[in-house]
């Protein structure tokens, strides 16, 4: 099984903007945070990964509203990094975890 890359140099603000969207409980989906965010839907997609499995979120996509939401209350860390050393923690908690 391979395992997901961890979050990229802008990566971390898209995932915070989604974390804030999807925390909003509006149940937003891959095509309006795509354009709310001016990616890809793709790149969407992967950032929900990496949400999930780097930051240990709870989301969930609801097929009924058709957006997707947290299963209980969640909250990204709030430490000052540099990029650099947030990723470096990413990565080293994914390999200490495996």
């Amino acid at each position: 099984m391979e395992t997901a890359k961890p979050p990229g140099r802008n990566a971390y603000a898209r995932i915070t903007h989604i974390h804030r969207l999807v925390s909003a409980k509006r149940y937003p989906n891959v095509p309006y945070l795509a354009e709310r965010i001016e990616v890809s839907r793709r790149t969407i997609e992967r950032d929900i990964e990496k949400l999930r499995d780097f930051f240990g979120a709870p989301i969930e996509y609801d097929h009924y509203k058709k957006g997707y939401y947290y299963l209980e209350p969640f909250e990204l860390p709030h430490v000052k990094l540099t990029e650099g050393e947030a990723l470096a923690l990413i990565f080293s908690q994914h390999l200490f975890s495996q």
